[in-house]
């Protein structure tokens, strides 16, 4: 099936999630705690990084921090607070949630770790007759302010953020959306993404699944449920034009695990 339209997730897939993300997760949570008047619990940042997905340096896929929005990550967080007997909204959890990591993720940031010439890489999908649109978790204005960053904002012109107005990944409504946008069939949109959550919007969706090594999942976790897995952005170039000769074969499964992190590449 020839792909028309592509659905980047942004962090981890667009962008280095390990240079960006995970450096503000205890900033933002001690931030946010703060803010909910729990001062005298230094050990909570931690409980709590734990419980979203990252403990010892590692980042679950599966876990909320990777995946979930900022509405979802406060439901857990409130959740794992009401059992250390903290009570705290999950609306206002939500909206300390977000502005704390706008302060560590936007503000503080004119430049993002990429993988790719991402510039050069929309151009050649836009001189290909491809459209471009964005599906993630992450906030409008915070999405804005990065794409604006990696000059590429007006290559995209599907913007599918977490902002309460459009189904979340992993709802295929997103994607049946963005096909309607741009007037072509779900299975004509590839999703490009690097978690297990990715692809199941992917399925979900009617979409071809791309996994990417470059973010949290690694290829144990993306191999049985994505289309194809790549090691990063950069070489989808070369996976859609043999995919337009039908010459395509899926990424060689025999990759080490050890392997992976070599697939983190910034420019």
């Amino acid at each position: 099936m020839e792909i028309k339209g592509i659905l980047f997730d942004k962090d981890g897939t667009l962008i280095d999630f390990f240079k960006v993300w995970e450096p503000a997760m205890q900033p933002a949570l001690r931030t946010m705690l703060k803010g909910i008047g729990v001062t005298d619990r230094p050990d909570l940042v931690n409980i709590l990084m734990e419980r979203l997905g990252c403990s010892n340096g590692h980042i679950d896929p599966e876990g909320a921090i990777a995946w979930k929005s900022y509405a979802g990550i406060a439901n857990d967080v409130r959740n794992i607070l009401n059992d250390e007997n903290i009570t705290a909204a999950a609306e206002e959890i939500r909206r300390l949630l977000v502005s704390c990591f706008f302060a560590e993720v936007v503000e503080k940031r004119t430049s993002y770790p990429t993988f790719t010439d991402l510039p050069e890489l929309m151009n050649f999908l836009e001189k290909n007759g491809i459209r471009i649109g964005l599906a993630t978790t992450d906030t409008y204005i915070s999405s804005r302010h990065c794409l604006d960053c990696l000059q590429i904002s007006d290559a995209v012109s599907f913007w599918g953020t977490a902002d309460g107005e459009l189904p979340e990944k992993p709802d295929g409504r997103l994607i049946r959306l963005a096909a309607d946008r741009w007037g072509i069939r779900p299975d004509q949109i590839a999703v490009v993404g690097d978690t297990p959550n990715d692809m199941r919007f992917a399925k979900n969706g009617g979409a071809v699944g791309i996994g990417v090594l470059s973010g949290t999942g690694s290829l144990r976790d993306l191999s049985d449920c994505a289309d194809y897995v790549l090691p990063s952005v950069d070489q989808l170039r070369d996976w859609l034009s043999a995919h337009a000769q039908e010459k395509y074969c899926n990424y060689d499964s025999s990759i080490k695990q050890g392997e992976e992190r070599k697939c983190h590449i910034s420019v």
